[in-house]
């Protein structure tokens, strides 16, 4: 019966602690369009306060968007972002690009293939990391996104 309740008792802390923590990034997408065929993705993070988003500039870790390849649209150029703060951290022997616990703002541009104005589902994942000023905790990023916009003549 002791055994039992250890095993039980094992399996309840393994369980806590392997559950997901609360992300503490919320995002939010809109597509604008330039002109006919194209247009600006803007996906925004809301980041909690006392957390960090590490920038595309980071390494060894950097923020990455990903986008499923496809026939109906070509990105034009890379995923913009604002400019991050940057530190030199001892520890680590380099610097350190992140944004601080604010709301950051992407973009992406997209030449859309005329599609005789068909809907066109843009999707993919961004990856990367946030960590925590107080606790040090960092937490591995990989959130998916879809857009749904209009297509063009």
């Amino acid at each position: 019966m002791k055994k039992f309740l250890f095993l039980v008792l094992v399996g309840c802390i393994a369980g806590t602690a392997s559950s997901q923590m609360k992300m503490p990034i919320s995002w939010d997408y809109k597509a604008n369009v330039i002109n006919g065929c194209e247009a600006e993705l803007v996906i925004t993070a809301k980041v909690d306060s006392g957390w960090h988003l590490y920038s595309q500039k980071y390494d060894p870790n950097p923020l990455f968007f990903e986008f499923k390849n496809s026939k109906e649209y070509a990105n034009d150029g890379g995923v913009s972002e604002p400019t991050p703060v940057k530190e030199y951290d001892d520890l680590m022997g380099w610097d350190l690009y992140y944004f601080k616990e604010s709301i950051v703002v992407f973009k992406q541009k997209i030449k859309i293939v005329p599609n005789g104005n068909k809907r066109v589902s843009i999707t993919g994942t961004i990856m990367g990391q946030v960590c925590s000023y107080d606790s040090g905790v960092c937490m591995p990023l990989n959130h998916t996104f879809s857009f749904d916009i209009a297509g063009c003549n």
